[in-house]
């Protein structure tokens, strides 16, 4: 749950930074395309964060980003499916709640990308991330990082 995550610790910084938030339906779709129409309208370097499930369910934004040259980069954190909803009572049924509720998708991320033609990072540690993010970003079309997270819901 990555805006949890950052709403959580964001908070903690002392910077000016800006906000946005999507909540299409479920809370998940269009987020990609809100996204990118922020970034092509920004001056800022633009940031997504979003979690594998969400990312999947908008991967044909991927097509509009790299398109328009889009200068967005996408943070994916990947922990092999939602959960938000080890939260609810639905969780106590154990023979088919991580399939049918946590939906482990176990997708290759790079492929996916570089089907689009965009560009793919997995950083191997924070140094590499923060590397990263002090590059010169307006240089580069959308970028892609995946943050492979383990579960902890």
């Amino acid at each position: 749950m990555p805006i949890r995550d950052f709403d959580l610790f964001a908070s903690k910084e002392n910077k000016n930074i800006q906000i946005f938030t999507n909540r299409g339906a479920s809370g998940i779709d269009g987020i990609v395309s809100t996204a990118s129409g922020i970034a092509a309208q920004s001056k800022e370097k633009t940031f997504l964060v979003i979690g594998d499930l969400a990312f999947y369910h908008n991967l044909t934004a991927l097509s509009t980003l790299y398109e328009f040259k889009i200068h967005l980069t996408i943070i994916l954190v990947n922990n092999n499916g939602g959960g938000i909803f080890k939260m609810l009572p639905v969780a106590k049924t154990k023979n088919h709640f991580e399939r049918y509720f946590n939906t482990p998708l176990n997708l290759d991320f790079e492929k996916i990308v570089k089907s689009f033609n965009g560009n793919y990072y997995a950083p191997k540690n924070w140094k590499n991330i923060s590397a990263k993010f002090k590059k010169k970003h307006k240089s580069i079309k959308g970028i892609i990082m995946l943050l492979n997270l383990e579960r902890i819901l």
